[in-house]
């Protein structure tokens, strides 16, 4: 590790961050459709 990236992440990692961000956010975001789109199987 140097003393540039203290502070600042290099853009590859940055781009890494917000995709898992992304992933589980839009994970989240389905699993909560999915759960009030689909009937309760329990009858």
């Amino acid at each position: 590790m140097t003393d540039v990236t203290k502070g600042k992440k290099p853009a590859d990692q940055v781009a890494a961050d917000m995709g898992k961000i992304a992933g589980t956010a839009i994970t989240t975001t389905a699993r909560l459709v999915i759960k009030v789109l689909t009937p309760p199987k329990k009858k």
